[in-house]
């Protein structure tokens, strides 16, 4: 029986992102808005693994949406989208928020999807609450953070972010990490939009959640669960902070087919600039992978996969680090036959990386500019947790900055004869 899949949606961000998911998800696998099959069943595909059938037999999403105010779960893209949500699992509070909008998780059984901004009250406790009702099962999130190069309409954004790195630390068992620069700068790069509004940015991001979950949804030997997954990407608990790239990425107006044979999609992964975070240069660190995982979705020969690999390891493409062997792990799965593509053959990446202590290292640089000065700090102080001192928030920071001195540290031949504090 494959793996049931349950989608937690929160605040704006993560249902707008949610919306293209599903619609993706809907696409691939032959379902119509009204819960109906578009045409005759394949046979091929998992629907159970994020659908169950209603009595009517009509394939409803088995997702939670939860947001504070009603706009987005209650506009016409979600109606259009898919008319058979299963209203019981709509949650929406009318109250203000006092804490502005952050980056944050979704929780799940078994896997889990959509996220960027909610209060990180809400990620902390739902985080926590599922893990301890459901101790057996996967709990993963995708977190798209905030641009920390870039002006922000949220001010308080470093304080939030550094509050629910803190529980994505503590409580899934994997996070894919994504931010909105480096989104931002491959929807112009390689899709040649110049100017993309959110609606690109969150398709382009349920492109990766689609690719990252076919494997559960398609005939897979190997990465058929996302405990396997899981198992191989993030060996060490704290540090399980993916990372993506994705090819072809094209623009859905785009009238030219881009070349994919197998060795030019592993290419265009292992390149730097296909990431979808954006880490900078660090020139005191020597950053390295610490496991990866290229998902290939098409048809095409095994020996091609060989040959790529072994063409990627002449080249040194990929530093490993001196303590672990290190290698490109791959699967490949079938593509959906409800859709057709321009493509022949698509590559999702995801690693493990060290540089993702650069991103952090830069939310908590961010965070210290404005904790110094006490910056707009007059809407925490009406929570309670908040109320006598501000050290919760300062426990986070420290929190976010072991995090990255292990990261760090991951990248050394001696990291075996490092002290695990988590």
């Amino acid at each position: 029986m494959p793996s049931e899949v349950i989608s937690v949606q929160l605040g704006q961000c993560g249902n707008q992102i949610g919306i293209e998911f599903w619609k993706s998800l809907c696409e691939e696998h032959g379902i119509a808005p009204d819960g109906t099959l578009t045409e005759e069943d394949s046979g091929v595909d998992f629907k159970d693994v994020f659908f169950y059938q209603a009595d009517d037999c009509r394939y409803i999403p088995r997702s939670i949406l939860i947001d504070l105010e009603p706009r987005v779960i209650n506009g016409r893209s979600v109606n259009s989208t898919y008319q058979q949500w299963n209203q019981s699992l709509i949650i929406l509070g009318f109250q203000e928020s006092s804490t502005p909008n952050t980056p944050t998780s979704t929780t799940g059984r078994t896997s889990t999807n959509p996220p960027r901004e909610e209060a990180p009250e809400t990620t902390g406790e739902l985080a926590i609450a599922w893990e301890s009702r459901f101790p057996k099962n996967v709990i993963q999130a995708y977190s798209v953070f905030p641009s920390v190069n870039e002006m922000s309409d949220v001010v308080v954004n470093p304080y939030n972010s550094v509050l629910t790195l803190e529980r994505l630390i503590e409580n899934p068992d994997s996070v894919v990490i994504l931010d909105n620069e480096a989104l931002n700068r491959l929807a112009v790069d390689k899709m040649h939009i110049s100017d993309p509004d959110f609606s690109k940015i969150n398709a382009l991001v349920s492109k990766v959640m689609s690719a990252a979950t076919s494997t559960l949804r398609f005939p897979n030997v190997v990465f058929s669960r996302m405990s396997a997954i899981n198992a191989h990407l993030a060996p060490f608990p704290p540090m399980h902070f993916l990372q993506t790239g994705y090819t072809p990425l094209v623009s859905p107006n785009t009238e030219w087919v881009q070349k994919t044979s197998v060795q030019d999609v592993f290419r265009r992964l292992l390149q730097p600039n296909s990431m979808m975070v954006s880490t900078g240069v660090d020139r005191k660190n020597a950053h390295c992978m610490l496991a990866c995982l290229a998902i290939i979705q098409g048809s095409f020969d095994m020996r091609d996969v060989n040959a790529a690999l072994e063409r990627v390891s002449e080249r040194n493409s990929t530093r490993f680090p001196e303590w672990m062997p290190g290698s490109v792990e791959v699967t490949s799965t079938m593509k959906s036959p409800y859709t057709k593509t321009s493509h022949r053959i698509s590559g999702l990446l995801l690693a493990n990386h060290s540089s993702a202590s650069m991103m952090f290292r830069n939310i908590v640089n961010q965070f210290d500019k404005l904790r110094k000065r006490n910056a707009y700090l007059d809407n925490f102080k009406k929570e309670a947790i908040f109320a006598d001192s501000f050290d919760v928030m300062d426990q986070s920071r420290e929190k976010v900055l072991q995090l990255c001195d292990l990261y760090e540290k991951a990248a050394t031949p001696d990291f075996l004869d490092t002290p695990m504090s988590y």
